[in-house]
């Protein structure tokens, strides 16, 4: 298994796939933590968004 690596995409020649490598290759979560940390990401910038809109409404 020494080309583990999936078929050439566009996203892959840019420097993100790069980028996301080496963060993967640093710390590999399991899917449900990478779901996990989106999710909050997600309602936390819901609730800044919504926080936001009420100030500035």
């Amino acid at each position: 298994m020494e080309n583990d690596k999936p078929t050439s995409t566009p996203a892959q020649k840019s420097g993100w796939a790069f980028f996301t490598k080496k963060v993967y290759a640093k710390a590999k979560p399991g899917a449900s933590t990478v779901l996990l940390i989106v999710g909050l990401l997600g309602l936390v910038a819901l609730i800044a968004l919504l926080v936001a809109n009420y100030y500035l409404g």
